[in-house]
């Protein structure tokens, strides 16, 4: 799950990402839970601290989440290398 703001989500993302911004899913995350339940969810945002917020957000919620170490930068280098 992308929690990056649109303006970053726009620039690229990771194949396959859901993009909810973090304050969407702070705020909403009530209209999709169920949706969630059940699977393992992995954050990411540019450089891993909104995606840590996230995925203990998504953890006390009851979802297994995970968040990508280092974020969406880092993921960027190790595919381009």
């Amino acid at each position: 799950m992308d929690v990056r703001e649109k303006d970053e989500y726009e620039l690229g993302t990771i194949q396959g990402a859901r993009h909810k911004p973090l304050g969407s899913l702070l705020r909403d995350l009530g209209m999709f839970r169920y949706d969630l339940m059940g699977k393992e969810v992995v954050c990411f945002c540019k450089s891993g601290v909104r995606s840590s917020i996230a995925a203990d957000f998504l953890e006390r919620a009851g979802i297994k989440t995970k968040s990508l170490t280092n974020g969406f930068m880092a993921w960027e280098q190790e595919k381009n290398l």
